[in-house]
C-alpha cells in the first residue's frame, strides 16, 4: 500500500477529493509521510490487539498513548516553530506511530507476552485465515466504508466550495474525537460478551449489553452535549472564515443530536462480533457509512445543496436505529432463551447457532 500510494501520489489526492492546487499540495505533503510510516502503523495495531487479547492491557495502552502524547507535542514544534506546515503535521504523526511500534514491539523482544514473534512459528491454515477473516469482515467494512463516505463527502464538498469542503473536514475531525470514543468502549465491551458467551455465562453477556448502553449512551451524551453547545468555538479553533464557520456548526450540531443513537447501535454490534455472529455485525457495520450514507449523502445533497450535504451523516445515524432496533431484539431474545433453557438444564446454543 505504500509502494502504491507513492508511485500513485497525484491521481490518489484527486480521487480523494482534492480539486483546488492548494489542496493538492497540501494532501500531497501530508499524504507522503503517512505513506513511510504505514508499515508501522499496521504492524502496531496487531501488535495491540495481540496485546489486549492476552490480557495485557497495560502494555497496548502504554504503546497506543506514548505516541498519541508525542504526536501533541511534536505537532506545534514541528508546524509552528520549524515552519514546516502540513508537512511538519505528517511528521509528527509518522514519527509517533514509529515509537508507538517500537513500544509495542518491546514486551515481545523481552520475552513478556505469551505470544512470540518468529518466522519458525509462522504457519497458514484455512480454518484460522477463514475464522480471521470472517470476524474481521465487519470491522474491515466498517472502516473501508467510512473511507468510501470520506471521499464521496470530499468530492460533493469541493464542488460546492473550498469553505464547504473544509467545514466537513473539520467536522469530521471534531467527530473522530466522540467516534473514537464510542469505538473504543465498544472494543472493551466485546471480549466480555464474547468470554461470557464461550463460558455459557448469558446472564452475564445480558448484564454487559445492559450495562454498556446506560454507559455508552450517557457518556456520548455528555460529550455531544458540550461539542453541541461549543460548535461554534470548536470550529473557530481551525478556521476563522464565517461560511465555513456557519456550515460546519450547523453539521456538529446536528450529528450531536443523534451520537447517542451511533453509541448504542455501536453496543449492539459489538454485540453481535462478541457472539460471532458475523453476518449480524456486517450488516450493522454496512448500515451507518453504507447503507443509509451514501443514498443520504447523494439524495440530499442533490436536493438542498450544501446545507443537505452537511445533514447527511446525522440522518444516516438516525436511520441506523431502525436497523438496529430490531437485531437487538432478535439477539436479546436468544440470550434469555438460552439463559432460561440453561438454568433448565437444556443446552439452547447449537439450535440457536442453526
Amino acid at each position: 500500500m505504500m509502494i502504491f500510494g507513492l508511485t500513485f501520489m497525484d491521481p490518489l489526492v484527486r480521487f480523494l477529493g482534492a480539486k483546488d492546487p492548494l489542496v493538492i499540495k497540501y494532501g500531497k505533503d501530508y499524504a507522503s509521510f503517512m505513506l513511510y510510516a504505514a508499515p508501522f502503523m499496521t504492524s502496531s495495531f496487531v501488535m495491540n490487539q495481540c496485546l489486549r487479547a492476552e490480557g495485557s492491557a497495560t502494555f497496548s495502552m502504554i504503546g497506543m498513548v506514548s505516541g498519541a502524547i508525542l504526536n501533541i507535542f511534536l505537532d506545534p514544534l514541528f508546524i509552528f516553530v520549524f515552519n514546516w506546515g502540513v508537512a511538519g503535521a505528517a511528521i509528527a504523526t509518522a514519527i509517533s506511530k514509529v515509537v508507538s511500534f517500537l513500544i509495542l514491539l518491546s514486551p515481545y523482544w523481552r520475552g513478556h507476552t505469551l505470544l512470540h514473534i518468529s518466522w519458525k512459528k509462522f504457519g497458514y491454515t484455512k480454518d484460522i485465515a477463514q475464522e480471521i477473516s470472517k470476524m474481521g469482515a465487519p470491522t474491515f467494512f466498517r472502516s473501508g466504508l467510512m473511507t468510501l463516505a470520506q471521499i464521496i463527502t470530499n468530492n460533493l464538498a469541493s464542488g460546492f466550495s473550498p469553505a464547504a469542503l473544509a467545514a466537513i473536514s473539520v467536522v469530521n475531525r471534531i467527530m473522530m474525537f466522540i467516534t473514537s470514543a464510542i469505538l473504543g468502549f465498544g472494543q472493551g465491551y466485546q471480549p466480555v460478551a464474547g468470554f461470557n458467551w464461550g463460558a455459557k455465562r448469558y446472564d452475564r453477556v445480558l448484564e454487559a449489553f445492559k450495562f454498556s448502553s446506560i454507559v455508552g449512551v450517557s457518556g456520548v451524551s455528555i460529550l455531544a452535549l458540550f461539542a453541541g453547545i461549543f460548535a461554534p468555538n470548536l470550529i473557530g479553533v481551525f478556521t476563522d472564515n464565517p461560511e465555513t464557520i456557519r456550515i460546519g456548526v450547523y453539521a456538529l450540531r446536528l450529528q450531536c443530536a443523534v451520537m447517542p443513537i451511533q453509541a448504542w447501535v455501536m453496543v449492539v454490534n459489538m454485540t453481535y462480533a462478541g457472539l460471532g455472529k458475523a453476518r449480524g455485525a456486517a450488516v450493522l457495520s454496512l448500515s451507518r457509512q453504507g447503507i443509509f450514507f451514501i443514498p443520504a449523502v447523494a439524495i440530499l445533497s442533490k436536493a438542498y445543496g450544501v446545507m443537505g450535504l452537511a445533514t447527511a451523516q446525522a440522518t444516516a445515524d438516525l436511520l441506523s436505529l431502525f436497523l438496529g432496533l430490531p437485531l437487538a431484539i432478535i439477539v436479546l431474545r436468544q440470550l434469555r432463551d438460552l439463559n432460561v433453557g440453561l438454568s433448565g438444564g437444556l443446552d439452547l446454543q447449537p439450535q440457536l447457532d442453526k
